[in-house]
């Protein structure tokens, strides 16, 4: 979240902390000076948000991923070739202590998605709604982010606690030159050298602005120590800045300034702040009588004193509450053993946060997405998946020595996450070798579960060209459990198949229909491109006995494609036409066709 109003106070208000900045300048001075590689640490969703919106990506129809793929290979090759180095990190599980306020934002965006919906039934065109103020990004960005960033010889982590603290912190321990990222809490961590806005970056010409630790503190009379004091008594992660509203009040009214609606001068406020301390802080080390006292002021409530320590001692590496945690542990020494790797494979992201999730924590949860629960066409994604996760849940806890269950949140309808459900593992009847074997890459073995989760001949699976098994696991899924419209299975195999027949400068020629009065089509692609992400989670859980490379969704996942041959399905039953009259891609839309329909009846 950062820290309430600062990055609107630095980047209006006060230049001489938030200025432009030549990236490329900058490494080659870093690197004459140092005489070593400059490392810059990357927030890997606020790169992705970054680059998706850069190249201008149509994200309601589900995914420009081949052209997103290309666009970060650039973004990476783009600091490589001037001799940088970039290290990525991603969220890690969520934070349970933080649910409520997760609750809140799936919420909230349900409301927004389901705005959007009626906005496009009404005739508002696509474009209109993806330059509006609410933006999604498609489904398995982060995944392909990752694969891309690890072939590309970029170190690449999850995080196991809060995200900005480990970019801070490995910033600050490895002496890496720059952080790029766009989060105002990294003004006030001591770390790199450079702080660099990504919101403000330009690809083409390589600037952005930095935000400069040091000059706040000095252009608004404080010392970079009382830092973590400004950020607290502003808003923050640990004391919100609803909380703090009468404390803030009572300082602008001494100024002759009022809260406005919805409007706040941060300009005056964060000075009056930083006066508010410099007049009870007197000593480097601020002690507790001197939080008290802080505390008395702000809260009219002594004893609240605790939680501006604990706001201060977040931005403390040292402190106890920012200890890195090691790996869960259990008396079972297997169990012990399968905690510790998954630990390790979670942290270099070899496995997802979600797998891990499920194994140390036993919660999964999932976020909310184009869908419109007032709508009966199509059934709620994450009830359709239910019976694979149980399969799966089965397989990752079979080992465990204590009963469990997992707790899910998932957002299924508005009051769908106002209790978790807990959802108990399914004994899967397959010859199980153990986790650690699984991930070792005992393929006999991941294909044998596959074929026990997905009801079928694994034989026929590994048939099928490799990088289209998983949109062939998934459509096949679906087929029996939701009822297509005659024309839907063939624009959802064509569209998979085709994507790999499509440069990047043809997928970008592809046009969108102006408007989308029928969303069934959207709202059946999100579907689809989340049962992709689900089969990606379950070949990740058992070690995965296809290579990253052929499990990478830029391989089949295209929504304007799709949209493309939805309506050219709608109109024409003429496969080869809807193929392109490409001879290879007609032969395996038939073979995809066959494995998905074969033996099995359309839901009814």
């Amino acid at each position: 979240m950062g820290i309430r109003g600062l990055e609107t106070y630095l980047e209006r208000s006060n230049a001489a902390a938030c200025y432009p900045v030549r990236v490329i300048d900058l490494i080659h001075e870093y690197r004459s000076d140092t005489n070593s590689t400059p490392i810059i640490v990357v927030d890997g969703m606020s790169v992705m948000r970054y680059v998706y919106k850069f190249k201008d990506l149509s994200w309601i129809c589900g995914g420009q991923l081949k052209e997103y793929e290309q666009t970060i290979k650039d973004f990476i090759d783009a600091f490589r070739n001037e001799g940088a180095e970039l290290v990525f990190f991603f969220d890690g599980p969520h934070v349970c202590s933080k649910r409520e306020t997760w609750i809140k934002r799936r919420l909230d965006t349900l409301e927004k998605a389901r705005n959007l919906l009626d906005e496009l039934s009404s005739g508002t065109s696509i474009r209109t709604l993806e330059n509006g103020q609410f933006s999604m990004l498609p489904s398995n960005i982060r995944l392909l982010t990752m694969l891309v960033a690890r072939h590309s010889g970029c170190k690449v982590y999850s995080s196991i606690r809060e995200c900005d603290l480990e970019i801070a912190e490995y910033a600050f321990q490895k002496k890496c030159m720059a952080i790029l990222a766009q989060d105002t809490d990294f003004v006030i961590f001591k770390s790199a050298k450079y702080y660099w806005s990504i919101k403000n970056f330009n690809f083409r010409h390589m600037t952005t602005y930095n935000y400069d630790r040091d000059k706040l503190a000095s252009s608004i009379g404080i010392y970079t120590t009382e830092l973590p004091l400004l950020a607290s008594l502003l808003g923050n992660d640990v004391i919100s800045f609803e909380d703090l509203k009468p404390f803030h009040n009572q300082l602008l009214y001494k100024r002759g300034e009022h809260y406005k609606k919805n409007w706040v001068n941060f300009g005056k406020l964060i000075f009056e702040v930083a006066h508010f301390i410099k007049f009870h802080v007197h000593h480097l080390n601020i002690s507790r009588q001197t939080l008290e006292t802080i505390a008395h002021q702000v809260f009219r409530d002594s004893s609240k004193w605790q939680l501006l320590e604990q706001s201060m001692l977040s931005y403390d590496y040292s402190s106890e509450i920012n200890r890195r945690p090691g790996p869960p542990t259990s008396n079972n020494e297997n169990w012990k053993n399968i905690l510790r790797k998954a630990f390790e494979l979670h942290s270099i992201t070899v496995i997802s946060s979600t797998v891990y999730g499920i194994i140390a924590q036993n919660i999964y949860s999932c976020a909310t997405c184009l869908e419109d629960y007032r709508l009966n066409d199509l059934p709620a994604s994450q009830t359709v998946f239910k019976p694979l996760r149980e399969k799966l849940y089965g397989i990752l806890l079979s080992e465990n020595p204590e009963p469990c269950k997992i707790e899910e949140w998932v957002m299924c309808g508005p009051n769908s996450l106002d209790a978790a459900a807990y959802i108990e593992p399914k004994k899967v009847e397959v010859e199980n070798p153990g986790l650690l074997s699984l991930w070792r890459g005992n393929t006999t073995a991941q294909w044998s579960i596959i074929e026990e989760i997905f009801n079928v001949d694994s034989l026929k699976v590994r048939s099928l060209p490799t990088h289209l098994i998983i949109p062939a696991l998934a459509l096949r899924y679906l087929y029996n459990n939701i009822k297509f419209l005659a024309w839907e299975l063939c624009a959802l195999v064509s569209s998979a198949i085709l994507v790999q027949f499509y440069e990047v400068h043809q997928l970008t020629r592809l046009s969108l229909s102006e408007t989308m009065k029928d969303t069934r089509p959207l709202r059946l692609y999100t579907l689809v491109t989340r049962l992709y992400s689900t089969v990606i989670f379950i070949f990740d859980g058992i070690g995965s006995p296809l290579s990253t490379q052929m499990i990478s969704p830029s391989n089949y996942q295209d929504g304007k494609l799709f949209h493309s041959k939805y309506w050219q399905a709608s109109q024409t039953s003429d496969i080869s036409e809807i193929c392109e009259r490409k001879k290879d891609a007609v032969t395996f839309y038939e073979r995809m066709m066959n494995f998905i329909t074969e033996n099995n009846q359309p839901a009814s």
